[in-house]
């Protein structure tokens, strides 16, 4: 085994990423090898004598990811693309960077259930994906609190506002943390508001209107301004309820109490760069200041960053 590395991986309901790979989070089981090969190599995975590919059919939403094998089997088709890209051996030691939302860091039981979860087998991770035996030993895992290790990826001029505020827009839940004067906020609401809800807002509403069928994926590209087959007429539509949806975002945790409007408020998260557009149309009346992070890799990053000062500070 290698010396032990750190990997972060954000594991969404919507996608799976490290700080240099994304993956959907869709796994189909296959009777044997897949009759076309995938675009990376990497999303054909081969575990305990079974067939999984990658898909684009995302796995239904779980508030408990740790429900069923298919987001550990996820995780390490994630592993093994970090791996391959860092040029590192299949076959590792790696300290492994999870994340839960802050508003469960403070719940031992959860933490601990999904520790467990991610180091089953004593840890050990034995699989084969594209066709390259991996043998990933997890030494030690750490648990980060999403949204709050965005901040070890900002510049140091946005850390210094006495108030931040940190949104998480993910597949699943709207997560967010406070920072005032340095120190989080132990109340850290968070909603079920992520863009899953959003898309099936939209596949309703245009099968009622057109009578058309639209994909997460169709979706996605209308609102990164792309152009699939679709009129101008139904793409405002899908414009349309994005802004309805992030316009319920804020709303929603306006209710909870929290007031935006004195704080810097830095927008991160796949869902951010969905809702760029609407978040930028709004955000100035509901926020002292704000800015987005385009980079859907930021969590997986700031997860690393957050687990070498943990190890660190264990050492002490």
């Amino acid at each position: 085994m290698e010396n032990s590395i750190i990997i972060g991986c954000d594991i969404g309901n919507k996608l799976i990423k490290t700080a240099s790979s994304i993956t959907p989070a869709g796994l189909q089981k296959l009777t044997g090898t897949p009759v076309v090969a995938p675009a990376d190599p990497q999303e054909y995975l081969l575990v305990n004598g079974e067939h999984y590919l990658v898909s684009n059919k995302r796995i239904a939403y779980e508030r408990d990811k740790s429900g069923s094998q298919a987001h550990l089997y996820l995780a390490m088709i994630a592993l093994a693309k970090e791996l391959r890209n860092r040029n590192l051996s299949p076959n590792s030691e790696i300290t492994l960077a999870v994340g839960l939302p802050p508003g469960h860091m403070a719940d031992q039981e959860v933490v601990n259930h999904y520790r467990e979860y991610f180091r089953q087998n004593g840890g050990l991770y034995r699989f084969q994906a594209g066709g390259v035996s991996y043998q990933v030993k997890v030494k030690d895992l750490i648990v980060c609190p999403q949204a709050y290790s965005v901040l070890f990826t900002l510049p140091q001029n946005i850390l210094e506002y006495s108030s931040l505020r940190v949104v998480d827009i993910g597949g699943g839940t709207v997560d967010t943390i406070h920072i005032e004067n340095g120190t989080p906020d132990p109340l850290m609401p968070s909603l079920d508001m992520g863009v899953i809800f959003l898309y099936g807002k939209i596949f309703i509403q245009l099968q009622n209107r057109f009578g058309r069928k639209i994909s997460e994926s169709q979706v996605d590209e209308i609102l990164l301004g792309k152009q699939p087959f679709f009129s101008e007429e139904q793409k405002q539509v899908v414009r349309y309820a994005a802004r309805s949806h992030m316009q319920e975002i804020f709303d929603g945790f306006r209710e909870t109490g929290e007031d935006w409007r004195s704080s810097y408020v830095v927008f991160c998260g796949g869902g951010s760069a969905l809702l760029k557009e609407p978040i930028q149309e709004l955000a100035g009346k509901y926020t002292g200041a704000f800015q987005i992070v385009d980079d859907v890799c930021a969590n997986a990053k700031g997860y690393e960053v957050f687990a070498h000062m943990a190890l660190k500070a264990r050492r002490k």
